[in-house]
């Protein structure tokens, strides 16, 4: 995000087609040809950004003002004790991992009527920092829980997690719940997909209570977050602060008017660089749910 004095106001007249001056403009331009967005613009972005990916509200968001390389994480193994006042405390050492960042290209293009654009009702910049914004939010969700790792994050699925196979149950949901280590389950939550969410609504206990509460949108105690980027046949638990959200380079746009001028259409052209890491896979466990015939 950029701070300078008139950078805001030249950035909204360069998306806007109007008059601008690009020795200002040029502070925001990265190593593409896109630039950044003013701080405004971009915190809205922002939150555009969380409330349409559920990682950027529970993972760890980590800022990375270099390139492709490493990062180091310590996993919290050591302990403390009771000792009597004369004796030597104990030394106990938390083990380090390495892991290798890189960095992942995300981008989209938005063709917009010219006249609309122009339109003086029409707010360019509310466009970029919402429905546009919420493009990337959408990417960025899907590959973190099913990337591949080839020229996008690996996905969550795609590690080492621990999964279990059964029917969508009362049963199962309790198992699942007590499969994730009890150091992990304090700030767990369940992860599915809308069409799960609604069978899961209609499973009750054993006093016929359902195990779903309605007032706080939890399971056992637990927040359930909805996305239709899951498939309806897996269902998430876990802590994801342990899902490592990197941004190298956030959202930026820039307009493409000659390419599309002829259609009188203008482009928005937005990209980010981001890599994301499961950096435990005790963290997270998985229901695959299998239909009983």
């Amino acid at each position: 995000m950029i701070r300078l004095a008139n950078y805001k106001e030249n950035f909204k007249n360069y998306i806007a087609g109007k008059k601008y001056d690009y020795d200002v403009l040029k502070e925001g331009r990265g190593f593409d040809t896109n630039f950044l967005l003013p701080t405004s613009i971009n915190e809205k972005a922002d939150k555009t950004l969380a409330d349409n990916n559920i990682f950027r509200r529970y993972g760890t968001i980590m800022p990375l003002s270099a390139g492709a390389g490493t990062i180091y994480i310590v996993k919290e193994n050591g302990k403390a004790k009771f000792v009597a006042e004369e004796d030597l405390l104990p030394t106990d050492s938390d083990s380090e991992e390495r892991i290798k960042i890189v960095i992942h290209k995300v981008g989209s293009i938005a063709k917009l009527n010219e006249n609309f654009i122009h339109d003086a009702g029409f707010d360019v910049e509310n466009y970029i920092s919402t429905k546009f914004a919420k493009r990337f939010a959408k990417a960025e969700e899907d590959a973190i829980i099913n990337g591949s790792g080839d020229n996008e994050p690996k996905g969550i699925l795609n590690y080492d997690i621990g999964k279990a196979e059964s029917s969508l149950s009362y049963d199962s949901l309790v198992s699942l719940y007590f499969s994730l280590n009890k150091d992990y389950r304090d700030d767990a939550i369940f992860v599915m997909s809308d069409e799960v969410m609604m069978k899961v609504r209609l499973i009750t206990d054993s006093n016929g209570r359902p195990i779903f509460d309605i007032s706080t949108n939890t399971i056992f105690g637990k927040k359930v977050e909805v996305t239709n980027n899951i498939a309806d046949g897996t269902v998430l638990f876990g802590d994801f602060s342990y899902l490592w959200f990197v941004i190298r380079k956030p959202l930026a746009v820039s307009v493409l008017e000659e390419i599309y001028a002829v259609n009188g259409n203008i482009g928005y052209k937005g990209t980010e660089y981001i890599d994301a890491h499961l950096t435990d896979v005790n963290a997270v466990k998985a229901l695959v749910i299998h239909t009983e015939e």
